[in-house]
């Protein structure tokens, strides 16, 4: 149940937060913003922090270090290959 928590708060606070933002500044001003990129900067590491706990608990006790260890390797690994793959000849080359 914990999992699922996490799991579910990962992705569904941050969208309401910044649904609740975009509604109060359309009521406010009379035009929205939308779901912008920049607004999801601030959530990326408590996102991945829930995410990786959540993902934890369908793990046996006694796999979690080792798990726990792919998870963060993992996360290096998809942010060296982004970086080197995707950005670099994107915009530098």
């Amino acid at each position: 149940m914990v999992a699922w928590l996490f799991l579910a708060g990962t992705v569904l606070l941050p969208v309401l937060l910044i649904q609740v933002y975009d509604l109060t500044f359309w009521w406010e001003y009379g035009n929205g913003r939308g779901l912008q990129g920049r607004y999801w900067l601030g959530t990326v590491i408590p996102m991945l922090t829930f995410f990786a706990v959540g993902l934890l608990y369908f793990v046996p006790r006694r796999y979690q270090p080792a798990a726990h260890n792919a998870l963060r390797s993992g996360m290096v690994l998809f942010n060296i290959v982004a970086l080197l793959f995707y950005i670099l000849p994107r915009y530098y080359l």
